[in-house]
């Protein structure tokens, strides 16, 4: 009985708790809405519920804002009524659900949203993949039919037609599945009806189109479901038309108009599966594989990219929450880049081609691209794959291969990873006033990488830079080449926007240069241990240069091929050189230093010629100076060396000099000079020069310089002399002052007036002073050995030089006093023929067989044609003959001293010996 009574109320209180429920359902409804969405981060939520029926639920309003991550403000919804029955709640399914109207305000950006902090709660989204399960029927949604009238998309950042859209959609939920439609309605929409269905045997199918061309599908989704050991098998293919897709979304997202110009198609296929509970928490996806197509063009891509083609196929798969995209070699496109705007205005006007560059690009080796699936997109690996690039227009030509290698991109971080890049480019730049090349080509392989802050590039030791007919003004290289036999290095920091370059080994090939139409020849530039760090504010260059094979043009004083090697270090407070010459075959060594502080433009250096010995069997001028210009002169004895030391400063002002002289002292050293000049040969000249600079101005103080010999048809012995500069600019030739010259000959000496000689002027004027000559060697020097002369000889010779022409005129010379004799003899059979023939010419040599003359004067004039004319006037007596009368003779002598020159030096021998000298050179010469 006790029982049969709890049962009794037991059934009275359900039936009047169901009651109560009943009657309370749209307050706890209410309670259950409110709290449903605020567990799931929504905000500011108001609903009311109405019960207008017993069995009709209405929601006159709800509104609520969306979490801050979701890419719009709020929402509303007004006027929804849900029809259910007691079955139908029993059952956990309401029969009608009928949105009247619902209003969404969407004024951000899902692409520019920030980070929203995660909410507290712990509720799964209601989207999650992990709710399906695999059952043998479909899960039937809590309602029968929905049926939304209108829905209202509100968003300012759209473009002006697609500010506003609305839309209608309606869904079954039937034991035979699930379809639907949405149709959208607004101006400009070009994909207006989407249509949906599910069926319990797993088929999966959405299409998307414009109802003015239903045929057309902009969407088109087929995959199949079905049971698997471990969840869901899945298989499929989508296709889409990417502008209508893109256009659409930009009601919803304000998608940039570039983007939105994007046209093209994209489709694709698939298999894979998902599991019923996934071991991953962001992903229930076990593994899904499949290929794709991408057909694409963008117009435009500011600030530098125009009408992008994309033709891409390639595979995709997804394990482990890892999509993985492999781009396959059938990919190919182009794209023009505008890159004007990115050269510096220093080299604008060598830019032959103005306007886009044309790029091609088609894939030789798959391209892999592994991206992590999660909430955002935080890493993109490129872990293999080779591009190949191409451009080609009137003046550029490019092609290049990159390779990437395990490339990591972070949107935190930027790329780290490694790539190689193999190019090979020409150019033609513009011609400019002052500077035209007609190619210029490089041929590279390049190792990137980038890590930590740092991107390193490392250029191959086969890479070739080349440039040919570079021309200015002044210089001319036909052809230029440069190699980096160990390769090259070099590094950025991207914090601190430094950089260093490193090169072992480097060389630089020009095998011609023309300066100012003068050939200059180079047999290679050869740089080891050059390295360079630069940042924003300053530069840092160390290395040492080597110039193999110097030959300086043969119109010009040209030294023998030669070396010359540079070790210089340039900071941003001082730059050092310290360089050293020698030619290849031959003892000549010069070796210098130069220091320069950068901060106040001042400066020192110093240079040193090691001593040169001349000698015949070993080294002669005619060596070091090839082609030697002068055959008939060289310098075949003695040494040569120098010193010189230097402070100077760079210039303020726009000048032509590369800098102005402080203090200079210079010094050069000749000591037993020998050598020869037909028909002359001297010997032993010596002289110590000194060259002193001071604010600009050069100078050689009073230098004395002394000739032991010179052998010529005169012989001079002992001449000494001293010369001199006034100040003169480094850029003008200076003016010459000659003291205390001397120098004895035919028994006397000669010397020379004090005398300036000024290179500017067409003429010179000197004055010789004879004193004491013998006249027996005068005599003797005219080969008359049936004459013989006492006395000693003075005069002046005024000497006129313009040129090569030297001439005298009005010279004059006598006898010194008390006089001298005059033996003049002949044979007896000569004396007899002219007593009988020539009585006059009889009495003549007679008078002069003893003659004692106390008056000799004679007049000099040559010519520089050549012609000496002596006027020569003679007083004495003969005491042998007539009693010592008083015989006076005025005589008059023309002579061609370049012919007696030639004759004396072939009597003399001079000839002679300077062949000799001229042989041993020839034979120093092939050594």
């Amino acid at each position: 009985m006790k029982f049969l009574k709890f049962l009794g109320w037991a059934a009275i209180g359900l039936v009047l708790l169901a009651g109560l429920a009943y009657g309370f359902l749209p307050t706890i409804g209410q309670v259950l809405i409110t709290h449903g969405l605020i567990d799931r981060g929504f905000t500011n939520v108001v609903v009311h519920l109405n019960r207008p029926s017993f069995n009709a639920l209405t929601i006159p309003l709800l509104t609520f804002r969306m979490p801050p991550d979701s890419g719009s403000t709020s929402i509303s919804i007004d006027n929804t009524e849900i029809t259910y029955s007691l079955s139908s709640l029993l059952n956990n399914v309401v029969e009608n659900v009928n949105v009247e109207r619902i209003k969404i305000v969407w004024d951000s950006s899902l692409l520019e949203k920030s980070s929203a902090p995660a909410s507290s709660s712990t509720t799964a989204s209601p989207f999650d993949f992990r709710s399906l399960v695999t059952s043998e029927s479909l899960p039937v949604l809590p309602f029968e039919h929905l049926l939304v009238q209108q829905v209202d998309i509100s968003n300012p950042s759209a473009p002006p037609a697609l500010q506003r859209i609305s839309l209608n959609a309606n869904m079954d939920a039937l034991p035979k599945g699930y379809a639907g439609s949405v149709h959208l309605e607004g101006e400009g929409l070009l994909l207006n009806q989407l249509t949906f269905s599910l069926t319990p045997n797993g088929t999966v199918s959405f299409t998307g189109m414009h109802t003015r061309a239903p045929d057309a599908h902009v969407i088109d989704l087929q995959t199949s479901l079905a049971p698997a050991t471990s969840g869901l098998a899945i298989q499929g293919h989508a296709s889409l038309k990417l502008h209508p897709v893109i256009h659409t979304l930009a009601a919803l997202y304000p998608i940039p108009p570039e983007y939105q110009a994007l046209t093209g198609n994209f489709s694709g296929e698939g298999t894979g599966s998902l599991q019923e509970k996934s071991s991953q928490p962001d992903s229930p996806l076990v593994a899904i594989h499949g290929d794709f197509t991408l057909d694409a063009h963008m117009p435009t891509l500011p600030p530098l990219v125009q009408d992008i083609q994309i033709l891409t196929h390639g595979t995709f798969s997804v394990e482990k929450s890892v999509l993985t995209i492999i781009a396959q070699p059938s990919s190919a496109g182009s794209v023009n880049l505008a890159l004007d705007s990115l050269t510096p205005p220093a080299l604008t006007p060598y830019v032959a081609h103005k306007g886009v560059r044309s790029l091609k690009w088609n894939i030789l080796r798959p391209i892999h691209v592994v991206v992590p699936i999660q909430k955002s997109l935080d890493t993109l690996q490129i872990s293999s794959g080779q591009i190949h690039i191409t451009m080609q227009n009137a003046s550029e030509q490019l092609d290049m291969v990159l390779s990437p290698q395990n490339l990591l991109w972070k949107p935190s971080s930027g790329i780290k990873g490694k790539g190689d890049v193999s190019f090979s480019a020409q150019f033609k730049p513009a011609t400019t006033p002052t500077l035209s090349v007609e190619k210029i080509s490089l041929e590279a392989k390049v190792s990137v990488s980038s890590l930590a802050g740092q991107i390193a590039v490392a250029l191959n030791q086969a890479s070739l830079l080349g440039v040919s007919h570079m021309k200015n003004e002044t210089m001319h290289i036909p052809k230029l080449e440069s190699r980096f036999s160990q390769g090259l290095s070099w590094n950025f920091h991207t914090k601190s926007q430094a950089w260093e370059l490193q090169a072992a080994a480097s060389t630089l090939a020009i095998p011609s240069l023309f300066l100012q139409d003068k050939l200059w020849q180079f047999e290679e530039i050869f740089t080891k241990d050059l390295t360079m760090t630069g940042t924003s504010e300053s530069l840092t260059v160390n290395g040492k240069t080597t110039v193999a094979r110097v030959q300086p043009p043969t119109t010009s004083f040209n030294i023998p091929p030669s070396n010359w090697q540079t070790q210089y270090s340039i900071k941003p407070s001082s730059a050092t050189v310290q360089f050293k010459g020698q030619t290849q075959e031959h003892p000549l060594h010069i070796s210098g230093r130069v220091k320069l502080n950068r901060l106040t433009g001042e400066g020192s250096g110093t240079m040193t010629l090691q001593p040169i010995q001349f000698a015949p069997d070993t080294l002669i001028v005619s060596q070091l100076v090839q082609p030697w210009p002068f055959p008939e002169m060289d310098v075949t004895h003695g040494t040569v060396s120098g010193s010189a030391n230097i402070t100077f400063n760079a210039p303020t002002d726009h000048t032509d000099s590369p800098f102005h002289i402080n203090r200079l002292h210079g010094v050069v050293d000749f000591k037993e000079i020998g050598g020869f000049l037909k028909p002359t040969i001297m010997e032993g000249l010596t002289t110590r020069i000194e060259i002193l600079g001071e604010k600009e101005k050069l100078e050689i103080p009073a230098t004395p310089l002394h000739i032991k010999k010179i052998q010529s048809v005169v012989g001079i012995t002992d001449t000494a002399l001293l010369f001199s500069t006034e100040p003169f600019h480094q850029s003008s030739l200076p003016i010459l002052s000659i003291t205390k010259l001397r120098t004895h000959l035919l028994g006397g000496t000669v010397s020379l007036s004090d005398t300036m000689i000024d290179p500017s002027a067409s003429t010179h004027e000197v004055t010789l002073k004879v004193q004491g000559l013998d006249l027996n060697e005068i005599l003797r020097l005219e080969q008359q050995e049936a004459v013989q002369g006492t006395g000693a000889l003075d005069g002046i010779l005024p000497l006129f030089i313009a040129g090569k022409d030297v001439t005298v005129k009005q010279g004059a010379i006598h006898g010194r006093a008390p006089g001298g004799t005059l033996q003049f003899t002949v044979d007896e059979e000569t004396a007899s023929a002219w007593a009988d023939s020539q009585p006059n010419l009889d009495l003549i040599v007679k008078s002069l067989e003893d003659y004692h003359y106390s008056k000799l004067e004679v007049g000099v004039d040559y010519a520089k044609d050549g012609i000496l004319k002596l006027t020569t006037t003679l007083e004495g007596e003969n005491p042998d003959f007539r009693n010592g009368v008083p015989i006076h003779f005025n005589l008059n002598i023309e002579e061609n001293i370049p012919a007696l020159i030639k004759s004396l030096s072939l009597v003399q021998g001079l000839e002679e010996n300077i062949e000799k000298m001229m042989a041993e050179r020839g034979k120093a010469l092939v050594k």
